[in-house]
């Protein structure tokens, strides 16, 4: 077999488990047959390579570990994966082959023989197997397009053979024509087809062709057109050609009710174009020639004519003078005149009773493709013209002041708000023609309404005085219609049916009313409205639209002046508190790039010595002008992030030479606040303060250092004294008096870890690190007894202290080995109990006797002095820890330290448990 060329190599997969094999196939076909191969060893590895690459086809061995080829390809089969499969094998059996083939393999090639003849039969049925499923794909996929476009045709298609008469096609729109299920037509012969078509009667040629299997040629083409159930089908047929061979005839049935509905209709338009003419509600006429063919009624009622006397009368003797019909013809049908199909002027024409009328005349083709046809005249009375164009005006102008009522509230402020309402009342008065336009508002702590502001026209007088704080309980009835209608209009106030509300609206001398109610939410807050003195007026929708239009803007303003005047309610007692702390405070806003400074406390011109209020508006620059960069950024930095920033800060110009502490803090995206505390002095006394630490220091190391040598000399001369003594009496004295030595050592020890006790700066100590240091001190072996037992869980936490901690630990467990008796173990725990964690050291000795527990951790303690345990105490005091004893007599020693919320945290990359 040649190598292929012109195309893309075969993508081939071989699975052999005799790695020789899988070598030299691999060689052949790729260096003999320009094939791309990829060679597997294990089956069970070829559906993980088949999901990871695309492959033309499978040549697998028979006999293979764990899965053999036959298992193999039933797998492959069994996933639908569509590729072609050869068993290549040395295993000869018959039954073999038949299974593979049974179970989807395309071809079984045997091993052995001539090696170059089998490798080329083996590549020769690679290609054949492949070239069959692209064939078999093209046709499916071939088939699936011809399938979903004969579906998707809106016509009904069939096909018949030539021989058995029978439907070997039948598509979806051919069901649906003929009322068949899906499907059923299918194999379907001549005679019942005929009986299917032929339900409403069928033609005889149809049945004809049909029942003699008469098939076109084709050159030639059948048409039929027939009627089935109030519907109209045409059909067609043409013959079905294999090869130049008629096979059988194909019939197409298209729905052409549509069409032939549009065919009658368009017979019946010129009867429906009468009728429209006769019943249109214009004055309507059809003109051929300058003269009348049809006119309506209303035409015949506007020139006092009857149809007779129109109907084919010249259309001249209608206007008033010659010119006038030719300026009319010339604006109307002269070249160019008619602009989209229409034209339009106003003339005059003479009714039948002599009475000139002014009209609107428009003339438009009968047909745009013929316009010889004639015309359609439309003539209009310019009054009822005239009439409109009064109310589109009363309508713009309507517009027009809600315009300018929108632009007057997007333009006032707040505290000139009863102004703008007033301007607003008085524009609506003055243009629906009212006597009064007023504004009520309720006061929900007092239940009470007031007329807040009124205006009047000239000669009215005003009520508004007489109508301040009046319970809203007086007038039920019309609160009860604000409520549940939101609106109240009475043309006559005499036909109120409230006898309350009746008498109090005629003592003010109101004939008629219209008033809208103000909401917010739910909640009435007051209303507006008209009032009509002078006359009756029946109310419009323009009145109502208007009134609860405006209702809702004063309604929106007055919420919005609450909130303004809450608002600076606010803002005046934030600047009282700011004004009244103790620390000095000033607000910076974000304007563009700059920081500028919009308030100031009174503690803070104290501090900066300067008029503040003048700097108000100004940069941070100009208010503080040997600001750092630094501080700046830091403050830009706290807007961005919104974290609080705490720093001490020296600022010096020619006014203030002072160290600051400052909290940075963001009200907003825009806005912060600076508070600052002049520490000048306090830095200073913290200087001193260290200073004098220093030296009690460095006097404490000096007095230790004296003393231990002058103890040391005691010691050496008790102990030579000892050597010198014979008398048991004086060496008692001796050993007295260098069990004092030892005391006073201790004692300056202890000396030394108080001097050290809140010296250092506190920092995060590791748990585990300070315990490792505190056994270190005590030079003890973990393994020997007692036993020191540290848990996992001590070693996840850290803790604010200072370098004490240790020592303090230390001074525990050396506390547990001197004292406790037979300690074996001792134990260090941590406890989660609420915000805190507990540090538990606790040994099985012999632990503290009852009357000890309470004056434990006392400076003496029964009657010597106790300054280990008293030191630790203070050491943990002075680091915001506590340690308490809760052991009981006879059962160890028990010590726990109580670490508190925010002094202790777990290490980074530690998990803790609940």
């Amino acid at each position: 077999m040649e190598r292929r060329t012109g195309t893309r190599p075969l993508n081939i997969l071989i699975v052999d488990d005799e790695p020789g094999i899988l070598e030299v196939s691999k060689e052949y076909l790729e260096s003999q047959y320009g094939m791309r191969v990829i060679a597997l060893q294990k089956s069970i590895d070829v559906m993980q390579v088949l999901s990871e690459e695309s492959f033309d086809a499978i040549v697998s061995d028979y006999q293979m570990p764990i899965m053999d080829g036959l298992s193999l390809l039933k797998q492959v089969r069994s996933k639908n994966i569509d590729i072609a499969f050869i068993l290549f094998t040395g295993k000869g059996r018959e039954e073999v082959a038949m299974e593979a083939l049974n179970n989807g393999a395309d071809f079984y090639v045997q091993k052995g023989g001539d090696t170059k003849a089998q490798y080329s039969d083996l590549a020769h049925k690679i290609s054949v197997a492949v070239e069959r499923y692209v064939t078999r794909k093209e046709m499916t996929r071939t088939n699936s397009l011809l399938h979903c476009t004969l579906e998707s045709i809106p016509d009904g298609v069939i096909v018949i053979d030539r021989n058995g008469k029978k439907v070997i096609v039948a598509n979806r729109a051919e069901h649906e024509i003929l009322a068949a299920p899906d499907g059923s037509l299918i194999g379907t012969d001549a005679d019942r087809l005929i009986k299917l078509i032929s339900r409403d009667g069928t033609d005889r040629e149809i049945a004809t062709m049909l029942r003699e299997n008469i098939i076109p040629t084709d050159v030639e083409m059948h048409n039929f057109t027939i009627t089935t159930k109030n519907r109209s089908f045409e059909v067609s047929t043409s013959p079905y050609m294999v090869d130049n061979v008629i096979q059988g005839g194909i019939w197409t049935t298209t729905d052409v009710t549509g069409r032939m509905e549009a065919d009658r209709y368009l017979k019946e338009s010129e009867q429906k174009l009468r009728r429209i003419v006769s019943a249109a509600p214009v004055c309507l006429a059809v003109v051929k020639d300058r003269r009348y063919v049809e006119i309506n009624e209303r035409l015949e009622n506007l020139l006092g004519y009857n149809k007779g006397e129109l109907i084919g009368n010249h259309v001249r003797v209608y206007y008033e003078t010659q010119d006038e019909y030719e300026r009319a013809g010339r604006e109307l049908y002269s070249p160019g005149s008619m602009k989209d199909s229409m034209a339009s002027t106003k003339t005059r024409w003479i009714k039948k009773d002599g009475t000139l009328i002014d009209l609107l005349l428009s003339v438009s083709y009968l047909d745009a493709n013929d316009k010889d046809a004639g015309y359609i005249a439309v003539a209009t009375d310019l009054t009822e013209l005239m009439r409109a164009e009064g109310q589109l005006q009363d309508r713009l102008e309507f517009e027009s002041l809600l315009a300018k009522v929108s632009r007057l509230f997007t333009q006032i402020d707040v505290v000139d708000l009863n102004d703008g309402i007033y301007k607003a009342l008085a524009m609506m008065g003055e243009q629906r023609g009212a006597d009064r336009a007023y504004l009520f508002e309720e006061n929900s702590e007092t239940r009470t309404m007031s007329n807040t502001v009124e205006w009047t026209a000239d000669g009215i007088a005003s009520t508004k005085a007489g109508l301040q704080n009046v319970p809203v309980d007086k007038f039920p009835w019309w609160r009860e219609e604000l409520l549940k209608h939101g609106l109240i209009f009475l043309p006559d106030v005499d036909e109120l049916p409230a006898e309350v509300e009746r008498n109090d609206l005629r003592s003010q001398n109101i004939q008629s009313l219209v008033v809208s109610a103000m909401f917010n939410g739910n909640v009435l807050k007051g209303y507006v409205g008209f009032d009509y003195v002078r006359r009756k007026r029946p109310h419009t929708k323009e009145d109502l639209e208007l009134l609860r239009f405006i209702g809702e803007i004063f309604s929106y303003a007055m919420v919005r002046r609450e909130k303004e005047v809450s608002i600076q309610k606010e803002r005046e007692r934030l600047r009282n508190l700011l004004n009244s702390s103790p620390i000095a405070v000033i607000v910076y806003d974000l304007v563009g790039d700059d920081l500028v400074m919009s308030f100031s406390n009174e503690v803070s011109k104290q501090l900066l010595s300067k008029d503040m209020d003048a700097l108000v508006g100004k940069p941070v620059k100009e208010v503080l002008p040997n600001i750092s960069d630094d501080t700046i950024d830091s403050y830009m930095k706290c807007l961005r992030d919104g974290l609080r920033r705490y720093d001490e800060r020296d600022y010096h110009d020619k006014d203030v030479h002072a160290r600051f502490q400052i909290w940075t803090v963001r009200l907003s995206s825009e806005r912060l606040a600076v508070f600052f505390q002049n520490i000048t002095d306090v830095a200073l006394l913290n200087e001193r303060l260290t200073l004098a630490n220093k030296k009690l220091t460095l006097f404490g190391k000096l007095t230790r250092h004296d003393v231990a040598n002058k103890i040391l000399a005691v010691r050496a001369n008790l102990d030579l004294l000892k050597l010198r003594l014979d008398s048991p009496t004086l060496i008692k004295y001796v050993n007295g008096a260098e069990k004092g030595a030892s005391d006073i050592a201790e004692i300056m020890d202890t000396l030394r870890y108080y001097l050290d006790i809140g010296v250092d700066k506190v920092c995060w100590v590791d748990l585990g690190d300070a315990m490792d240091d505190a056994i270190r001190l005590l030079g003890h072996d973990r393994s020997a007894s007692p036993r020191i037992m540290v848990s996992e869980e001590l070693m996840k936490y850290e803790v604010r202290s200072d370098k004490l901690l240790p020592i303090v630990l230390f001074n525990l467990l050396s506390n547990s080995i001197r004292h406790g008796g037979k300690v074996s173990r001792i134990d260090l725990t941590v406890e989660r109990h609420g915000d805190e964690i507990r540090l538990v050291i606790e040994d099985d000795g012999q632990g503290v006797p009852e009357e000890m527990r309470f004056t434990l951790f006392d400076f003496e303690l029964d009657g010597r002095q106790g300054h280990g345990l008293n030191f630790i105490k203070e050491a943990l005091n002075t680091s915001g820890m506590n340690i308490e004893y809760v052991g009981d007599p006879g059962h160890g020693a028990r010590f726990i330290i109580k670490v508190p919320n925010g002094q202790y945290r777990e290490k980074k990359g530690t998990t803790l448990a609940s």
